[in-house]
């Protein structure tokens, strides 16, 4: 992000990562109440119900990802356990609700970051 923007306090994070997983307890269905899981998963292939999920493959700069795993140590030092994917998502979250001015800013701020510098 652009060096401008505020730092996020481990408390937003956690309640972000906190809302992550109801969303998804609430998303999908108990497994355990049918006794055959294997025509339950045929079934359900292509089911408008179930919530799908995709993998996702993140390269990151050097610097993001130290950036990372120093957020996940100051919030094991606070007993909050998170994993990367967990911190991705909860940030996703953060970038919903944030003002769109501040994320064409932040957006701005990290494409400038990214370009190479050309010598002529």
């Amino acid at each position: 992000m652009s060096p401008s923007s505020k730092p996020v306090s481990a408390d937003v994070i956690a309640a972000a990562a906190e809302e992550l997983k109801r969303r998804r307890l609430t998303a999908t269905p108990a497994a355990a109440a049918s006794p055959d899981k294997g025509t339950e998963r045929k079934a359900s292939k292509g089911g408008k119900g179930k919530a799908a999920t995709r993998n996702c493959k993140l390269r990151l700069p050097q610097q993001e990802d130290r950036q990372l795993r120093q957020l996940r140590r100051q919030l094991a030092a606070a007993n909050i356990r998170a994993s990367r994917q967990e911190l991705v998502r909860a940030g996703l979250l953060l970038l919903v609700r944030l003002d769109r001015v501040d994320l064409v800013l932040a957006l701005r701020g990290m494409v400038a970051a990214q370009q190479p510098e050309r010598t002529a």
